[in-house]
């Protein structure tokens, strides 16, 4: 936790400037969360009542409004918190008349920001590289 570098696979090493800001788990006072308008319930989906066939995940005849991707994002959200006993909420949030999609984001994060001390949001085709690195 307290490392000031990190080599990756390929040889790349990544150092902090100066030492390590945190030096203990946050666990769930952290909450990834993915919000989303269109939920992935459809054929292969991650949300689908079905088993998800993971081999079948890319293939475009289930991408259904690139919500493969999706499914792909929010599964991999979802492991990275419980590899690091963060909290991971999705909210499906109803579309607003009066606004853009992208706007429902910031009513459903407002609506955590006093559970957490940190609230980490990603849109959900959107994944870490390194996911054994942990937010802190």
């Amino acid at each position: 936790m307290d490392a000031t570098s990190y080599t990756v696979l390929d040889g790349t090493e990544y150092t902090l400037p100066g030492e390590s800001i945190w030096r203990k788990p946050f666990g769930k006072e952290i909450c990834i969360v993915d919000v989303g308008t269109r939920v992935p319930t459809g054929i292969n989906h991650v949300f689908n009542k079905s088993r998800l066939d993971w081999r079948k995940l890319g293939d475009e005849k289930f991408m259904d409004a690139g919500l493969g991707r999706v499914s792909a994002g929010v599964s991999k959200h979802y492991l990275y918190t419980q590899i690091h006993g963060y909290d991971y909420k999705f909210v499906q949030a109803a579309p607003k008349p009066d606004r853009g999609n992208t706007w429902v984001k910031v009513d459903a994060i407002a609506e955590l920001l006093n559970s957490y001390r940190f609230i980490i949001f990603l849109d959900a085709d959107a994944v870490w590289e390194h996911m054994e690195v942990p937010a802190e």
